[in-house]
């Protein structure tokens, strides 16, 4: 009876661990594949407002040089934050398989309360000269939207634009382990199409994302429109990635309507 108490104690904290670790691999490294494959091989798919041009250019030699070191430095941050994450999580987490609308709805407000967390994070980290100097900017030396920007990054801005904010957002929504999964990799996955360069107004985009049904949805434009005009410290644009709202509230939107292409 003991060894079975301690069992169920223990495995939220493994699951939720392996959760957000197999999410990672499953939700960013095959989408960087996907679709840097169909950036490089089908033109017709590519945005025609893309910030570096029509035409992709390569990854300029310092970022290549430095590409597997900082992509590799993200990855053993993720393992950390997933440990991290089970530890503070497990008394929280579900691990019974919720219903269908119990897992929309969980995912639902998992979204919103994590990119509010992004939005603000993602903001810290223009704000402060020491974050955007030694952190964030490490991030924006890729020129041209690329899906392989998403592992061109700081492991301290993963921790502050994506650990911090979803494990809050998990603190607050108490979700089941199957719905902070399936957020888990549509978010990554979310993420990485909109560093893609990718056009997302085509049909099959908007019903993956879920633009044709959520409110105040943010397109790949949006965020494209960041690394296009925010390239620096001090007050920057569209720093939200998931919903459009909180730029328009907080005074930080720029593009107007929501864009399409």
């Amino acid at each position: 009876m003991e060894m079975r108490s301690e069992w169920h104690r223990d495995s939220p904290r493994t699951a939720f661990g392996c959760c957000i670790c197999a999410a990672n691999l499953i939700g960013v490294l095959v989408p960087v594949l996907v679709f840097e494959l169909l950036f490089w091989t089908c033109p017709s798919l590519r945005r025609r407002d893309l910030s570096g041009g029509a035409v992709p250019r390569p990854l300029p030699p310092a970022v290549q040089r430095g590409y597997w070191p900082w992509a590799v430095g993200t990855q053993l941050t993720v393992l950390v934050t997933s440990a991290t994450a089970g530890d503070i999580l497990a008394p929280r987490v579900d691990l019974a398989a919720p219903s269908v609308g119990r897992l929309l709805l969980e995912m639902f407000v998992l979204s919103v309360v994590s990119d509010f967390g992004l939005y603000w994070g993602h903001r810290l980290l223009h704000a402060s000269a020491t974050l955007w100097t030694h952190v964030h900017s490490i991030h924006h030396r890729v020129p041209a939207p690329t899906a392989r920007a998403v592992l061109y990054i700081h492991p301290v801005d993963t921790i502050i634009q994506q650990g911090i904010p979803m494990i809050l957002a998990a603190v607050i929504t108490r979700p089941s382990l199957l719905s902070f999964y399936v957020f888990t990799l549509f978010h990554l996955a979310e993420t990485t199409f909109f560093h893609s360069g990718l056009d997302d107004s085509a049909a099959l985009w908007q019903l993956v994302f879920l633009r044709l049904w959520l409110p105040f949805r943010a397109g790949a434009g949006h965020h494209d429109g960041h690394h296009r005009v925010s390239n620096h410290q001090g007050k920057t644009n569209n720093l939200g990635e998931t919903f459009v709202c909180w730029d328009a509230m907080f005074g930080t939107r720029i593009g107007g309507k929501r864009r399409t292409a």
